[in-house]
């Protein structure tokens, strides 16, 4: 007998999954992009000499502006260096903002009026931020000084000082600064310290001979400030022309300057008075 037929094929009613796809080739990973050229930096030398030179009052157009009328301070030195615009004056005083150079003491009413009277400052109280307060000119010994934190560091530092007479002492028109810390002039190094402008052409002829800090500071007729000297003598900038050109020009070619030396010259203040004052200086 014959086998009975097969049943006609029928399509199932579930889902069938579709063959795998096939997964694309992996792309190459993208060469890393080299890092820019990265071109060594020029290092400046270590500074070893500092030498600071401080006039009196003058504005930074007076003696940096297009008609300043001394051109070694204004072109010839300036060509030389980095000029710092952006620099200003704490108070109004030339020694107020000489004792905060040295120093960071802002001023009492007697050292912003230039200390007619030579007198301690009373209280004497040191605040937080290590300010002194009180009235009076001299401040304490436990007042902090630039030349304190140097003798600390068995660095050296001296004032050389034009027209002084005395070594470290306070004297009648004198711009020295030093000669109102007690820290400074109570010990007997200040007599070898604080001496008079003569004293710095010997200390350069030898590098170990010459300090860390020289504070340099002319006299009243050198200083640049706003009222000459003596009747006929010129004012401003161009009072300090002579100054600088004697003593800069020995600095450079000192042997402390050539192996780590800096020239630091700026002005205690801004004119406040006179027909051209200089109010955007202060404070």
């Amino acid at each position: 007998a014959e086998p009975a037929p097969l049943p006609p094929a029928t399509t199932s009613s579930l889902p069938v999954a579709p063959p795998p796809a096939e997964e694309p080739p992996p792309e190459a990973a993208p060469e890393p992009t080299p890092p820019p050229e990265l071109f060594e930096e020029e290092t400046l030398p270590p500074v070893k000499h500092v030498f600071l030179i401080v006039l009196g009052e003058n504005s930074y157009e007076e003696a940096f502006g297009a008609t300043s009328p001394a051109p070694y301070l204004a072109q010839t030195l300036a060509a030389k260096g980095e000029l710092l615009a952006n620099y200003y004056a704490v108070t109004k005083g030339v020694l107020a903002n000489q004792i905060a150079l040295l120093s960071g003491q802002g001023p009492t009413p007697e050292t912003a009026a230039d200390c007619p009277v030579l007198t301690d400052i009373v209280p004497g109280t040191i605040s937080a931020p290590g300010q002194v307060e009180g009235a009076g000119c001299a401040y304490p010994a436990a007042t902090a000084t630039l030349p304190g934190q140097l003798t600390g560091k068995a660095l050296s530092w001296k004032a050389y000082v034009e027209g002084r007479v005395t070594p470290c002492a306070h004297e009648e028109g004198s711009r020295d600064p030093l000669v109102y810390f007690h820290s400074l002039t109570d010990v007997a190094e200040c007599a070898a310290s604080d001496v008079s402008l003569e004293g710095l052409a010997p200390d350069l002829k030898v590098a170990k001979r010459t300090p860390t800090l020289s504070y340099i500071v002319p006299d009243a007729c050198h200083a640049g400030g706003e009222v000459p000297c003596e009747e006929g003598k010129p004012a401003g900038p161009l009072a300090a022309e002579e100054f600088l050109q004697r003593v800069v020009p020995p600095i450079e070619a000192s042997p402390a300057y050539k192996e780590g030396g800096l020239i630091a010259i700026t002005s205690a203040e801004a004119r406040h008075t006179g027909p051209a004052p200089d109010a955007s200086s202060c404070c």
